[in-house]
């Protein structure tokens, strides 16, 4: 339980929950879950819990900000994840149920 809540209060904080197109599949779209931070440990922690995604350098260091970085995954590894831990979301917890009830329909 600690591991979800944790990770649905980061999401509900620093995360997406989005719809893709797709134009050139049998799918309109796909379910992307993300987060960016500048703390690379706390993604690369959630990319291991988690077991997928991939995390990657967004944004580069400069006088006035830090780097950023982005965990990310989509399709039915985004579905698994928002499953487990869509009861923990306060704010992100409609989106995630639109994209549960939406990835059902895929």
């Amino acid at each position: 339980m600690g591991d979800a809540a944790y990770i649905a209060g980061f999401i509900d904080g620093e995360g997406t929950i989005a719809f893709q197109p797709r134009p050139s599949s049998k799918a309109a779209f796909k379910i992307y879950l993300g987060a960016v931070n500048t703390n690379r440990d706390v993604l690369l922690w959630i990319q291991q819990i988690t077991g997928v995604g991939g995390v990657y350098h967004t944004a580069k260091e400069t006088e006035k900000r830090k780097s950023a970085w982005r965990w990310q995954c989509c399709g039915e590894a985004a579905l698994s994840i928002l499953e487990q831990i869509k009861d923990f979301l306060q704010i992100k917890k409609p989106h995630a149920i639109l994209a549960l009830k939406a990835g059902i329909m895929l």
